[in-house]
């Protein structure tokens, strides 16, 4: 398999209506026609992106790409359809993704970002094909800045939302700027801890779901932070290692966290483990903590962080880890607890 450090993001430059009626594979095959008339072997991208968000495969990862001089060996490259006015007109650098290309197209490249940045730990850059000349506008946006964006909402806020839709919209609030807001009290089941000269708030336990402390992965873990954040109109959020250090210095309980072999994924392990948590509490209440790892905010593109769980000696099982695991991994060690810093920015 050939080394993949990058990927880029193009257009095919056309306008909203081309092909219109007719699927991504039709459209691939169109795009893969035009290539072969260049002289290449086939479609120079790796992937294809419709208007409705659905991917067609184009040229094998493990091929290099046509789409980048000077680029193409080392990278990924993926199309858009899109990227002209309705008139005709090519796109600009400076335009927004949202002038040319769909909220579901919009969903459907973070979610092949994030599948490929697990698959290909070796990625190191994500960018547009306008980085790298300044004679073509294409993708008709500067992918940098659409990184940092929060996801497109849906066309029609009635329509249904997929699991996908939601857990890239609430990617989006890991980057979304906020206003910090004085927090007079603390917000409905919080607890506030002191944290760095400041007051945070978070769940005294772990999330609960089917009446136990369940492990959850990444996608669900900022689902779940999306729907708090609505039902308790203040922004909840993964916590960071250093808050996860003033929760337990704050702790009216602290337990040790249990630990078991294979199998780590497995209902009957959860459970188990949860009443043994419960034995160990004894009734008693409060902020608790040590007794299962906490899932940090991902600091790695497509990859769980976490941190904690305490040992019997006082020291925490798990150093904070942000490479091991991809972004849907579950272990019966793991909870989620999430966090309201009104200094979050």
């Amino acid at each position: 398999m050939r080394a993949i450090n990058e990927i880029i993001v193009h257009c095919a430059a056309t306008p909203p209506d081309w092909m219109q009626g007719q699927g991504v594979m039709a459209k691939r095959d169109e795009i893969d026609r035009w290539h072969k008339a260049r002289g290449w072997k086939g479609i120079g991208y790796h992937y294809v992106i419709d208007r409705d968000g659905s991917v067609a495969p184009g040229r094998p990862v493990s091929q290099i790409g046509a789409h980048v001089a000077g680029h193409n060996r080392g990278s990924i490259g993926i199309c858009l359809i899109g990227g002209k006015w309705p008139d005709g007109r090519w796109g600009l650098k400076t335009d927004a993704f949202a002038n040319h290309f769909t909220p579901q197209q919009d969903a459907a490249l973070r979610g092949l970002l994030m599948e490929l940045s697990e698959t290909h730990p070796t990625i190191k850059h994500i960018k547009g094909h306008n980085d790298y000349t300044d004679k073509k506008g294409c993708p008709s946006f500067t992918v940098a800045n659409w990184l940092k964006d929060p996801p497109q909402p849906p066309a029609k806020p009635d329509a249904p939302e997929g699991p996908l839709a939601g857990l890239l919209r609430a990617l989006g609030g890991l980057f979304r700027r906020t206003t910090p807001k004085k927090q007079d009290a603390a917000p409905r089941g919080l607890v506030a801890v002191p944290h760095n000269g400041r007051t945070i708030y978070v769940m005294p336990d772990f999330y609960r779901r089917d009446g136990i402390r369940m492990p959850v992965d990444l996608p669900e873990a900022l689902q779940v932070a999306e729907d708090m954040s609505r039902e308790l109109g203040v922004t909840m959020r993964l916590p960071t290692r250093e808050h996860v250090d003033s929760i337990y210095a704050a702790a009216d309980v602290r337990l040790t966290m249990p630990t078991r072999g294979e199998p780590r994924q497995a209902m009957a392990t959860y459970r188990d483990v949860d009443a043994e948590i419960e034995r160990a509490l004894r009734g008693r209440t409060g902020l608790i903590s040590g007794h299962k790892k906490e899932i940090l905010r991902p600091a790695r593109f497509g990859k769980v962080t976490i941190y904690g769980g305490m040992k019997p000696n006082g020291r925490f099982w798990q150093p904070r880890s942000s490479s091991v695991h991809g972004r849907t991994y579950t272990d019966y060690s793991h909870g989620l607890r999430l966090v309201h810093d009104p200094e979050d920015t």
